[in-house]
């Protein structure tokens, strides 16, 4: 579509690419993939299309939501408001003698539970940057969550033998 007077409409184009009959999850990537860096290369654009998106998406109860971000662009995904747990992914874990016994509850999402030994498993429930996965994101992390504020405290766990 580049408008021009015989440019197919939006429900046009829609027909043409299959969207009103494909799958969910097959219309909800090609819209994540409308809302990329890769389409749109430049941030504030990718935020008026999503916005735009939204205001056409609130009657169907759906929307693209910001979860994280790739090459320091929005990275947005098609969610339900309101329908299950609005957290991340868990994907990190570590620091463990024993082998825990792991569920995926949503394996679409990455999601699962730990079903025994949950207090004896780290797990880093965190998103993780461009740069990924450093030292100083999982020192944050600790001190956040046990609620150390001296840093010397914090490194302790790490120095022992």
């Amino acid at each position: 579509m580049v408008r021009f007077r015989d440019d197919w409409t939006v429900e046009r184009l829609f027909e043409e690419l299959g969207a009103f009959s494909a799958p969910h999850a097959r219309f909800g990537r090609f819209l994540e993939g409308l809302a990329s860096a890769e389409t749109i290369p430049e941030e504030q654009a990718q935020r008026r299309f999503v916005e735009m998106a939204n205001r056409h998406l609130e009657p169907v109860s759906v929307q693209l939501r910001q979860e994280g971000e790739a090459d320091g662009y929005p990275l947005s995904h098609l969610v339900q408001p309101g329908h299950g747990p609005a957290r991340r992914p868990r994907n990190v874990i570590f620091a463990t003698l024993g082998k825990p016994d792991i569920r995926f509850t949503d394996a679409l999402d990455n999601d699962i539970e730990i079903a025994e030994r949950a207090d004896q498993v780290l797990v880093y429930d965190r998103g993780i940057t461009k740069d990924g996965l450093l030292g100083r994101d999982l020192l944050t992390w600790w001190r956040e969550t046990r609620h150390v504020l001296d840093p010397q405290e914090a490194t302790a766990p790490c120095t022992r033998g």
